[in-house]
């Protein structure tokens, strides 16, 4: 059975209804807006009853993390034989992280490129292709030319509204 698309039919019969329109939602924005307000005001105040609450706690955690990390690295000498030494509240740890590339002290990634292609290691470089499409656009202006490509201009009309926002007090 084949689908039946559903028509919608405006209510409007006139700019100035469709005006009216406009003003209803200038009003509702203006109300939408002020409760937004409103609420981001009482965010922020909850956040900063709770930053303040949870300010010493926060800062005690932090101290206790350096101490820990501190007295552990003193004491490397004894994860010798594994990584992670288990405790009755926790285990302390030294992971490696993922390795990564960084150029030596002095250089930049601008010089080991140009190291790089000296040295022909071309299989080292990452070239990205892409077409420019501004420049194709601005070169065939008419979408006959383009379709020997296999490309077309397209451009759609989009409907826009704007309201004159007037703060409701």
């Amino acid at each position: 059975m084949p689908k039946t698309k559903t028509i919608q039919k405006t209510t409007l019969t006139s700019f100035q209804d469709v005006d009216q329109n406009l003003r209803f939602i200038g009003l509702e924005k203006s109300f939408v807006s002020k409760r937004e307000a409103q609420m981001n005001k009482l965010i922020l105040d909850i956040q900063g009853k709770y930053e303040e609450e949870t300010r010493e706690a926060r800062e005690s955690i932090m101290a206790l993390e350096k101490d820990i990390e501190l007295y552990c690295s003193e004491h490397r000498d004894e994860f010798v034989e594994s990584k992670t030494i288990a405790l009755n509240y926790g285990l302390v740890s030294f992971r490696l992280s993922t390795p990564k590339l960084q150029p030596l002290r002095g250089n930049t990634w601008e010089v080991v490129l140009t190291i790089i292609k000296k040295l022909k290691l071309t299989r080292f470089i990452r070239v990205k292709e892409e077409l420019d499409k501004d420049a194709i656009k601005s070169q065939y202006p008419d979408s006959r030319d383009l379709a020997k490509f296999g490309l077309q201009l397209t451009q759609s009309e989009q409907f826009y509204y704007e309201v004159n926002e007037t703060p409701i007090i």
